[in-house]
């Protein structure tokens, strides 16, 4: 080997081991940002002690947020590194390989009389001071990146999200999610199931970003579950212009779906249903149009007639009151105001066509409110296709001609 082919070997070979000493350096900032907020794992198992942070942060402190950004500055370390055509699962698996490496994963061992590696006993565990769960990479359009990262918290994740664009030859960040920590201010943390990109406007470059999360908890099904939309700007700026919670039931996959374009967006999660004798959730479709920077619900709010009585007992009567008939909407009011914290207590609701015609149904409730039975209620369901859903009427007789059978699995897809 000449002596300017054994210069250029070496001077790489230098470059290898700074690069990879960089990163360890990195990680062992982390991991010493981190060490901190660990249990003492001197004390013998099951007499735990805990260091500083405030149990109305489950745990969490604003160093956490220093560790957040340590994290996601190594992450962008190694981003820079790759191009185009990155293997995002690979990729997620190289950095998950390396933190594992760096013991910055929770873990549990199998023994009952040994300490675990982070606090894991029976239903209340504690993953603070950990890397929690682990990185995870997508692709939602062609030229992006996301990346999600969370860090532990009691019985839970506090997880933060980044999009990345291909602009320039290299990866750029242009929006990020984080719930950052401070005292006396609402902490929300979150498990972060989806973020989604919209394509970029063909003028400005924008795009619209969705997150879809819920709190974390040791415990139940039941929790709130967080939807967040921004116009993120090239430049890095983003406004948020939706943020709704919502409570809903975490118990089937997927816990939410979503998309979003760039004028608009919409997302389906499940929630409590009127019906707790048959149902006990329901599927809630919501469906949004953003122009400028107003965001405005709109059709469909419901996927069948049964569906549509639900959601209209469960939103708030300035949203429920467009779906009435015109020249009924004041005698609804009171109705809606009364109903609205009942619950229906029957095998199933009885769902019937009225007529030959598919463009009035009948729907049945067997109400209780305060478990005291208040009787049948008959809903008169207008439909108008595709999606189109309106009250006409509420009896407590069921009408002549409401006898036709129910619908169909697809009798109201939209089309």
């Amino acid at each position: 080997m000449s002596t300017r082919a054994r210069y250029i070997a070496f001077t790489l070979l230098l470059a290898l081991c700074q690069r990879v000493h960089a990163e360890d350096a990195a990680l062992t900032r982390l991991r010493d940002t981190l060490a901190p907020l660990k249990y003492d794992q001197r004390v013998k198992p099951g007499d735990w002690e805990y260091h500083g942070p405030s149990n109305d942060l489950r745990e969490a402190s604003p160093t956490l947020d220093t560790a957040k950004h340590l994290l996601r500055d190594w992450i962008e370390q190694r981003l820079a590194q790759s191009n185009a055509n990155v293997d995002e699962r690979a990729f997620a698996a190289r950095l998950n390989e390396e933190l594992r490496r760096a013991n910055l994963f929770c873990w549990r061992t199998t023994k009952d009389d040994a300490p675990d590696h982070c606090k894991y006993e029976l239903h209340d565990w504690d993953p603070v001071g950990f890397v929690f769960p682990e990185i995870e990479l997508s692709r939602p359009r062609r030229g992006v990146l996301v990346v999600r990262a969370g860090l532990g918290i009691l019985c839970g994740t506090d997880m933060s999200a980044y999009a990345y664009e291909w602009r320039d030859s290299r990866w750029q960040r242009f929006w990020q999610s984080e719930q950052p920590i401070v005292d006396g201010v609402e902490y929300r943390p979150q498990y972060i199931d989806g973020v989604r990109v919209s394509e970029a406007d063909k003028s400005t470059g924008a795009r619209l970003v969705m997150t879809l999360g819920n709190y974390t908890w040791c415990q139940s099904n039941w929790y709130p579950a967080y939807f967040r939309v921004w116009r993120a700007s090239r430049d890095g700026s983003a406004k948020l212009l939706f943020d709704a919670e919502e409570p809903a039931f975490l118990g089937y996959e997927p816990v939410m779906t979503g998309s979003v374009r760039v004028d608009g967006f919409h997302f389906e999660y499940y929630a409590g249903s009127i019906d707790h004798g048959n149902t006990m959730t329901r599927t809630v479709t919501r469906h949004y149009r953003v122009s400028g920077d107003a965001v405005t619900r709109i059709e469909p709010i419901a996927t069948d007639p049964f569906a549509f009585v639900d959601e209209w007992l469960a939103r708030p009567w300035d949203e429920s009151r467009h779906y009435v008939v015109a020249d009924n909407v004041s005698a609804f009011a009171e109705l809606h105001a009364r109903l609205r914290s009942g619950y229906a207590n029957a095998d199933e609701p009885d769902v019937s066509r009225c007529g030959k015609s598919k463009d009035l149904w009948q729907v049945g409730l067997k109400l209780e409110i305060d478990d005291k039975p208040i009787g049948t209620h008959y809903f008169m369901v207008a439909w108008r296709p595709p999606q189109h859903f309106e009250l006409v009427a509420v009896e407590l007789k069921p009408r002549a001609g409401c006898t036709g059978g129910p619908p169909g699995s697809r009798e109201f897809a939209s089309r």
